[in-house]
């Protein structure tokens, strides 16, 4: 039987890489990697593709979040 892997939780905005993947966006927000797909194919977070890869940028996300920009990305 596989083991899960250890859920990895950030706390602080300063944690998050600038540009996020899928996996790390769906682990943000909580969700799957698909809801994480289909939120950006929708525009519901701005996102931009890579070759076939979606990544979104930590400003584009903090503002989603209603961070506040430090000027410390």
């Amino acid at each position: 039987m596989r083991e899960r892997a250890h859920r990895k939780y950030v706390t602080d905005w300063g944690q998050v890489p600038v540009v996020v993947d899928l996996g790390y966006l769906a682990m943000l927000l909580g969700c799957s990697r698909e809801n994480a797909r289909k939120l950006c194919v929708s525009n519901a977070i701005p996102a931009f593709k890579v070759g076939d890869m979606w990544r979104v940028n930590k400003r584009e996300l903090m503002k989603l979040c209603g961070e506040e920009e430090t000027g410390d990305l």
